[in-house]
């Protein structure tokens, strides 16, 4: 996926960059919901961090979660990039999100909200 600089963009502009490169990703995910799942995520304003990715990825998730089909293919994602970014403390919650996700694909609990590690 394309995590493009849009630092630069108003908040309208900037969420419909998201959201293109979203469904530009995964073609599956709504346009609603890739602008729903923009709308969560903060301006890039640097080169994009693993945390940047994790995000938009979680943030995917989440407003999908009616969808586990689409969590999973996202999911598969989200672990690629933590299997492949050294560990920091940072990632700590997104490690954390690992056993809710999981859990929630395995139909044994609701989709983990990422604000409850805090």
């Amino acid at each position: 996926m394309n995590y493009e600089y849009n630092g630069h963009l108003l908040t309208d502009e900037r969420v419909k960059l998201v959201a293109d490169e979203i469904v530009a990703c995964y073609p599956q995910i709504s346009l609603e919901n890739a602008k729903e799942a923009a709308i969560l995520e903060g301006s890039i304003s640097k080169e994009a961090t693993a945390i940047d990715k994790l995000n938009r990825l979680y943030n995917i998730m989440l407003v999908s979660r009616d969808d586990k089909k689409i969590v999973s293919k996202v999911y598969k994602d989200y672990l690629n990039i933590l299997n492949n970014t050294p560990y920091e403390e940072e990632l700590a919650k997104y490690v954390d999100l690992i056993d809710g996700i999981d859990t929630f694909l395995n139909n044994n609990a609701d989709f983990p909200f990422i604000s409850d590690l805090d």
